[in-house]
């Protein structure tokens, strides 16, 4: 997982305030609330106060941490400042980070609503830019060694990887790099990594982090070797901190009084890069996120008409396709201008009898988009009525299907910038997993990402072949040139706050997005004003 986190500056102008004093202007500030997710809106700065001023352009910026993959809610409170603690409200507005965040170079605008949450022009506007913080773009390429690792194959030797793991402001630790495998060997040498500061501590150099070296398995039931001490970034970048650290395992440990270490990790060389274009960097130069849904329509979901369906619907209660749907789409839906989203379904037998697996929901061949999640969620409630459910579970028309959009865009990339994001919504193993695989390492090379939800209680063990998180996939002599699959079950996610899910299905996305960017040497259209 990569948590891409930025940090951002917000900087405001307003137009046309309200005069709140009767013998001078308005004294203008601005407040800035935010909340992460379900969590509570807290404040997290203001501007300073501008004298006078009914059309003021604010100098001081707020700086928050924008997520990608987060639903983030922000409120700017404008208030007539007479001085500490004499504050008297003018107006506010609430959007999301992603609203801001996507218009890039153009601003963000809006008119202010008064407290009977109505928009009122006579109370003025609020213009709001977001501008990356230069010092988290920082990035080194580091190479990694170890020494000496325990034996954890019965028939041979291990087969070391390691994570880069980020403490959380929960106290929890999240990997943010994840090396490749290498075959047979207590004495690996990686090859070099690339990652900036932003990747890997959110741009806070003292972020505590730790290293965790495992044995891979083909089950996915990977073993923990050791894990090393408490780290920074800070600590890993300076050529005076010590470069060998002991990888413990607190088991081992446990059992053996004579225990010392499962080997060691060795930093044995980092060298500073060129700070890279970022994922802001494309939003600014107009990038647009288009996003398409595939809904599982096979039998196996059971008769959407009886309770105990995956499909079933009440108007109390979302399915768990509407419920991972909704979650997904409304973070995504702010990076596309148009709000157009293309959906389909697969694994129907329509009103002709033919069976398809990229049928359009709206029930419109030629236009299968829809208008807003709203839209999508609408057309997937009228095809459950108009489709009957039926198979088998094809991946691979769908991918090619969004592949075609992909390819299309390719051509206009350096003056139309565009990325696409696949949603496949499913309830069961797939059945063309050749051609599944030959789809996804064709659309390796294309811009585009593909989530997969698991929905119901079915064994999803063949997604882990497809969400190559260790090792690339590859099929028939063929390689992915880039991980572009993301998986999870909605099943793990049933007890957890809404917006978990879309958290982290989506986010690697914007470093998949990098990832492609990268290897065509895209650069953005434009780039943010230097500070």
């Amino acid at each position: 997982m990569s948590n891409l986190v930025s940090k951002i500056e917000l900087r405001f102008s307003a137009k046309d305030l309200i005069s709140m004093d009767t013998l001078s202007k308005t004294d203008p500030l601005v407040v800035v609330s935010l909340a992460t997710g379900h969590e509570a809106m807290i404040e997290v700065g203001q501007t300073e106060r501008v004298k006078n001023n009914q059309s003021p352009q604010f100098v001081t910026p707020v700086p928050i941490d924008y997520s990608f993959e987060v639903v983030q809610q922000i409120k700017f409170t404008l208030y007539d400042s007479d001085g500490p603690g004499k504050r008297e409200y003018i107006g506010e507005v609430s959007t999301t980070v992603a609203e801001v965040v996507s218009k890039g170079a153009a601003k963000w605008t809006s008119v202010l609503y008064g407290k009977d949450g109505k928009p009122h022009k006579g109370l003025g506007s609020i213009t709001v830019s977001a501008e990356e913080v230069r010092e988290s773009r920082i990035a080194h390429e580091f190479w990694f060694k170890a020494n000496k690792l325990d034996k954890k194959d019965l028939f041979g030797k291990s087969d070391p990887y390691f994570r880069i793991m980020r403490m959380g402001a929960d106290g929890q630790f999240t990997p943010v790099v994840t090396s490749p495998v290498i075959k047979n060997t207590l004495d690996p040498t990686w090859a070099p990594v690339q990652a900036s500061a932003r990747q890997i501590c959110n741009g806070d150099l003292d972020r505590p982090l730790r290293i965790e070296v495992f044995d891979w398995d083909r089950d996915g039931g990977h073993d923990l070797i050791g894990v090393t001490e408490q780290l920074s970034l800070r600590q890993l970048i300076d050529p005076n901190y010590r470069r060998e650290f002991p990888l413990v395992n607190e088991k081992k440990k446990a059992k053996h009084s004579k225990y010392t270490n499962s080997g060691t990790f060795t930093v044995y060389k980092v060298v500073e890069l060129p700070a890279e274009y970022s994922f802001l960097d494309y939003l600014h130069g107009g990038l647009e996120i288009n996003f398409t849904v595939a809904i599982d329509f096979t039998g196996s979901n059971g008769d959407p008409k009886h309770p105990t369906s995956l499909h079933y619907m009440t108007p109390f209660q979302q399915n768990q396709y509407q419920q991972a749907l909704w979650q997904v789409g409304n973070v995504i839906a702010p990076y596309d201008a148009d709000r157009l989203f293309p959906a389909f379904g697969f694994g129907g037998k329509l009103k002709d009898g033919s069976i398809s697996h990229d049928f359009a929901l709206n029930g419109i061949p030629t236009n299968p988009y829809c208008v807003g999640i709203e839209g999508i969620m609408q057309a997937y409630t009228q095809a459950i009525t108009n489709v009957e459910l039926w198979g088998p579970t094809n991946f691979a028309p769908i991918i090619k299907q969004v592949a075609g959009f992909a390819t299309a865009a390719e051509a206009k990339m350096a003056t139309e910038p565009r990325y696409f994001v696949l949603l496949i919504l499913t309830d069961g193993v797939i059945t063309d997993m050749d051609a599944t695989c030959q789809a996804i390492i064709q659309a390796s090379s294309l811009p585009m990402s593909i989530i997969i939800v698991g929905v119901g209680s079915a064994d999803f063990a063949q997604m882990n072949i497809l969400d190559a998180d260790v090792q690339p996939l590859k099929h028939a002599g063929r390689v992915a040139t880039r991980d572009i699959v993301q998986f999870v079950s909605f099943e793990d996610y049933k007890n957890k706050p809404p917006g978990i899910l879309a958290r982290d299905v989506l986010a690697e996305v914007p470093q998949q997005l990098l990832q492609y960017m990268r290897a065509k040497k895209l650069q953005p259209k434009k780039l943010p004003p230097s500070q």
